[in-house]
């Protein structure tokens, strides 16, 4: 009886996986599909495979939307954002956890709590912010904006690295005259490198798809990022028939997001797997 049950309950756990699975993965080959279609194939049947390849509907979405352009303004904010969030989150984590100093305990809740606060209820205060300083309509301004939201989230993940971390390789440093500066990028640093990875891919993919904030503080078209344009592009569609271009333009966005998992899905788990057993 109790292998039967056994049995009975890994496959009920298997099928909840396949439909899982199926889930995610329908709507990405549907959108890829799609993104070669012709118009007559939309209209036809849009759960269709298409008729025939229809390439331009790539020229349409890069040149003739303006897709290019966004695209690099994506990639400009994404990589200075993250490249700030792994500087400001790695130092302060590797701070709050070896060094005991008067209201690091505070700083560290009130970071923690940040985590449970959603992003848009800050979306009216960091406008008013940024129209003080002066950064309105600014890619700069969205990165400090973004590389200021990825911080609880990354102090965290990396807080737990670093509190299990053994410390006799920087005591060692330490001892032979290395300044802590010199420790942490030349020790500490390379040792948390999967905890690095975690928190680089986590931002890059969250920084690539945020909308709401890029809405409010981008207001020049040549200044929008590749989730805007896609919004613009879905909203165009309502007056127009050019379905073809706003799915080969889902496909160049989800394309960055896709190559960087394939590329550092090892790292990725591996990390993942090292803060889970060392939280």
């Amino acid at each position: 009886m109790g292998s039967a049950n056994h049995f009975l309950g890994r496959w009920i756990v298997r099928l909840i996986l396949a439909v899982q699975a199926v889930a995610v993965v329908y709507p990405l080959l549907w959108t890829i599909y799609s993104s070669f279609k012709t118009r007559t194939d939309f209209y036809r049947n849009p759960w269709l495979l298409p008729s025939r390849i229809e390439f331009s509907n790539y020229y349409n979405a890069l040149i003739k939307s303006k897709f290019f352009e966004s695209f690099f303004n994506s990639i400009y904010v994404s990589v200075l954002s993250v490249a700030l969030i792994i500087i400001l989150s790695s130092t302060t984590a590797f701070i709050l956890t070896r060094y005991k100093f008067f209201g690091a305990s505070f700083i560290h809740k009130i970071m923690m709590l940040s985590l449970f606060l959603p992003s848009v209820f800050a979306l009216i205060p960091t406008f008013l912010l940024m129209m003080e300083l002066n950064l309105l309509n600014k890619l700069s301004g969205l990165v400090l904006v973004y590389a200021a939201g990825g911080l609880p989230m990354s102090i965290f993940i990396l807080a737990g690295f670093f509190k299990h971390l053994d410390t006799s390789f920087e005591e060692s440093a330490l001892l032979d005259g290395s300044s802590a500066t010199n420790t942490y990028w030349k020790i500490i640093f390379p040792i948390a490198m999967p905890g690095i990875v975690v928190i680089g891919i986590l931002n890059i993919i969250s920084v690539w798809n945020e909308y709401p904030l890029a809405m409010a503080i981008l207001s020049s078209p040549e200044k929008k990022t590749v989730a805007v344009n896609i919004v613009d592009l879905s909203t165009i569609q309502r007056f127009a028939t050019d379905w073809g271009a706003l799915f080969a333009g889902l496909v160049i966005a989800m394309l960055p997001v896709l190559i960087i998992y394939f590329i550092f899905q090892n790292k990725l788990i591996a990390g993942l797997t090292a803060g889970a057993t060392k939280g």
